[in-house]
């Protein structure tokens, strides 16, 4: 094994009509750009996971008490990339809204953001778990209290295994479920988390980039760049979507419910029947995304829900262009419940509908990912 140098810029074009046409030699420049390309995009090229924000500065706070139990948040899964190393998080807190019932004192429990992670997207045992503190309390920096930058923090971190305190190495290739807790005191803004990479160093499956005039050029180094290359197309495709609401404005549990066969708009709970601009959903480029031999762009689509009657209800993933997705039906517990199918290779709109022929669906989150 040795250590490769892969530059974080994108190589330069490999120029295929200019030095790879049929009748032409190999030539060392072009075998070293190929490597180059194929090592930059397992290196750099990881996924963004996922990012939540609050719909209110101060969400949830009215429904807070000392010592209350922690609350989950926001959900999402996601399928790690071949090469992934860590995962990282960006958090941002607003320090505790100040109220007289706390006095001016540190808090009794201070405020904490857990981040956890769970194998087979939620159907195993949780195997990391990410622990950050949140915002200072009000007697740290005292002021009054407007919002300003003042009041705004940034944590960071990756994620260790509690029993032994050991930074965790996220398994490649599989399918993670992610869940954001907070305890009382908590003025979540936002989350960001995304991926790194294992360090470049052949043992990780990057190739060695030299390739020099008048030295063999191998049919390993192409099976290398091949091998890279299928799998960051196959299991290295981007997350297109998260949706997660599992706390209402006022922070207390309020997904989305149904107890209707017509299918809705998740998001608004109003639109019914086909996408239109006016219906909230999202905007997907899934431009250059379907490869010759299919008619449509490959997505994974995962759904945390339950329904209160047993094999019934269904979520949508809806584009404009008339092509979805159905996942479902869903049990008595809630659990992630898959679907596959393909999309139009298009930027076009997407919307989320459900509905169930009997009882009650509950969804608190739906993750999109393109996955072949």
């Amino acid at each position: 094994m040795s250590v490769v140098y892969i530059p974080a810029g994108a190589p330069l074009s490999p120029a295929p009509r200019q030095v790879a046409r049929n009748g032409l030699y190999p030539q060392a420049f072009h075998a070293a750009r190929l490597r180059g390309f194929a090592n930059h995009i397992a290196r750099y090229r990881t996924k963004h996971v996922a990012s939540f924000a609050s719909a209110d500065i101060n969400t949830g706070y009215a429904n807070w008490s000392p010592g209350d139990p922690p609350r989950t948040r926001w959900r999402c899964a996601y399928h790690s990339s071949p090469y992934v190393s860590r995962l990282k998080v960006v958090i941002a807190a607003w320090r505790p809204y100040p109220d007289t019932s706390f006095g001016l004192g540190p808090f009794t429990a201070p405020s904490t953001h857990f981040v956890n992670l769970y194998n087979g997207a939620g159907l195993a045992v949780n195997f990391a778990t990410l622990i950050i503190p949140s915002a200072p309390a009000q007697n740290i920096f005292p002021d009054d209290y407007v919002v300003g930058p003042e009041n705004f923090f940034y944590r960071y971190g990756t994620f260790f295994d509690l029993s032994t305190g050991l930074p965790v190495d996220i398994p490649p290739d599989t399918d993670i479920h992610v869940q954001f807790v907070e305890t009382a005191n908590c003025q979540t803004l936002s989350v960001a988390i995304y991926e790194e990479a294992f360090e470049a160093d052949t043992a990780n499956g990057y190739i060695d980039p030299n390739a020099h005039v008048g030295t063999p050029i191998l049919a390993s180094g192409r099976s290398g760049v091949a091998t890279i290359l299928r799998n960051m197309w196959n299991r290295g495709a981007s997350q297109i979507f998260n949706w997660s609401r599992v706390t209402a404005v006022d922070g207390t549990y309020g997904p989305r419910t149904i107890a209707s066969a017509t299918s809705t708009n998740l998001i608004d709970q109003t639109s019914t029947g086909a996408v239109s601009g006016t219906s909230a959903g999202f905007i997907a480029d899934l431009s250059n995304t379907m490869r010759l031999r299919d008619t449509g762009a490959n997505v994974t689509v995962w759904v945390y829900g339950k329904n209160s009657v047993a094999s019934n209800g269904q979520v949508k993933l809806l584009q404009s262009g008339g092509a979805n997705v159905t996942v479902g039906p869903f049990s008595t517990s809630l659990a992630w419940v898959s679907g596959t199918g393909q999309l139009t290779a298009n930027a076009s709109k997407c919307d989320l509908q459900f509905s169930t022929a009997s009882g009650t669906l509950t969804v608190e989150a739906v993750s999109v990912m393109l996955q072949d």
